[in-house]
């Protein structure tokens, strides 16, 4: 298990100790550096942030787990959506990030046309991505549990609208400050499994990757406190598969934040590439997943706090690049799903909702002539010396460093954005074979084509670039 060491467990409560003095120093006097840098004329940057709890009232399906039809119990922790508003001279945007699942092209089209008529934003500038835990309500429909669509429109939905509009009202003009830790708490579920977790059929240490960064931003008012900290952390949140609300590790990240720096912080917490990567532990209790968000805090909080302004490059671009899938003809889809209700007919609920639900999109796609792609919405956020590339799937870590070999920008790749289409695993995975290729019969479709990970990963690089040179 590619934990991190005991050691750095041991003196993580020294490390933030040592952070509190340093955070209570620079408020008082990192304000002199940024008014300085304000009149020094630094392009001017604004930002807001607002959070709310987005807890059902009542018991709801969980997203997750495929064959899991039973409703919450109670919760273990609280589940929170978060809004930040980025505005330059140049662009401006609202990113929404919630404890959830993910969701489904129709619910992010609702939330992106509800949010963008009501701050008068174009949908391409708002952007929706989950932290993908696996107990929170059902947002989109994967495998047997009915989509909580009373929760969605009830209490999701004008949670976000009011969150979005608060983060637009109470922008204000900020300095922008970044850094990276490194922490190595996750592991590769198939290659370097831990008890629990689905391996692949025959792994294989060597080709076991995860992407240990933590890349970081921080927005300064001019006091020097905190407006919010955007934190990256790349695992899957499935230490439980209980019938208990929570939000696991990006929770746990979320309070450190305000454990180091400030209850007035925002915290605003997305998730990596996580299509192969596993939660620490499984089962583990809500203590020790706490410990796990203190030491991804300490792993960056000194640099952070450290760092020097940055406010030159912000950008953003929305684009939409095709990902190739499998071809099928009409009859290969029937005569499939014919099979699938064979091979499930012990379990009724995927052998009549589930195979319905797959052969029904198939046959739709056929008919639409796009059954050989998947048109990804794609956006490239630049935030200093980061560039946050968000993707529509459950995809593996290896797409960060196939992104590497075409840019060398710092390039950090967030799955479950704008939708969650399906897994897109790395090459090596589909000669594997197991779970992620296969996938294709939870999520309504055949899956991706072998190789389009490296092929979305090299238009994404080569779009990187292009933007640079026409700068």
């Amino acid at each position: 298990m590619n934990n991190c060491r005991e050691k750095k467990r041991r003196y993580t409560f020294f490390i933030s100790s040592a952070v509190y003095g340093a955070v209570l120093f620079c408020s008082v006097f990192c304000s002199v550096g940024l008014r300085a840098n304000e009149a020094a004329g630094h392009s001017p940057l604004t930002v807001g942030a607002a959070s709310v709890s987005i807890m059902p009232k009542e018991p709801v399906t969980l997203g997750g787990y495929g064959l899991r039809t039973e409703k919450s119990q109670g919760a273990r922790s609280d589940i929170y959506a978060r809004a930040l508003y980025i505005k330059t001279e140049k662009t401006q945007f609202i990113w929404i990030v919630c404890d959830l699942i993910g969701f489904d092209r129709g619910e992010i089209a609702k939330i992106k046309k509800r949010v963008a008529a009501n701050q008068g934003l174009h949908e391409e500038n708002i952007i929706v991505s989950a932290t993908h835990t696996h107990t929170a309500p059902a947002t989109m429909n994967i495998g047997c549990p009915e989509k909580a669509t009373r929760y969605i429109d009830g209490t999701l939905l004008p949670c976000i609208e009011k969150i979005a509009e608060q983060a637009v009202a109470t922008a204000s003009p900020c300095r922008m400050v970044t850094a990276q830790g490194n922490c190595s708490l996750m592991h590769d579920r198939r290659n370097d499994p831990v008890p629990g977790d689905g391996a692949a059929p025959n792994p294989d240490k060597k080709l076991a990757y995860v992407d240990t960064r933590v890349p970081v931003v921080g927005f300064k008012r001019s006091d020097g406190s905190f407006i919010a900290i955007l934190v990256q952390f790349t695992a899957h949140p499935t230490s439980w598969s209980d019938l208990l609300i929570g939000s696991e590790w990006p929770g746990a990240t979320a309070i450190a934040v305000k454990k180091t720096f400030g209850e007035t912080v925002e915290p605003f917490i997305i998730q990596g590439a996580a299509g192969n990567v596993g939660s620490p532990k499984r089962n583990a209790p809500q203590e020790e997943i706490q410990t796990w968000g203190d030491t991804i805090v300490a792993s960056f909080a000194n640099e952070l706090l450290q760092a020097e302004y940055d406010n030159e490059n912000v950008d953003f671009v929305a684009t939409t690049i095709p990902v190739a899938a499998p071809t099928v003809t009409a009859d290969e889809v029937r005569q499939r799903a014919d099979a699938l209700r064979e091979q499930w007919a012990e379990c009724p609920c995927v052998a009549t909702t589930v195979v319905t639900r797959f052969e029904t999109e198939l046959l739709r796609r056929i008919d639409a002539g796009t059954i050989d792609h998947f048109d990804s919405p794609t956006c490239l956020i630049t935030l200093g010396d980061h560039v946050f590339v968000t993707v529509p799937y459950e995809v593996f870590s290896q797409m960060n460093r196939e992104v590497a070999k075409y840019t060398s920008k710092n390039v950090h790749i967030v799955g479950y954005t704008n939708g969650v289409i399906m897994y897109l695993p790395s090459a090596d995975a589909f000669e594997q074979g197991g779970y992620e290729p296969d996938a294709g019969l939870w999520f309504a479709n055949l899956g991706t084509a072998p190789g389009s990970l490296e092929d979305y990963a090299k238009a994404v690089g080569l779009l990187l670039n292009k933007n640079n040179n026409e700068k």
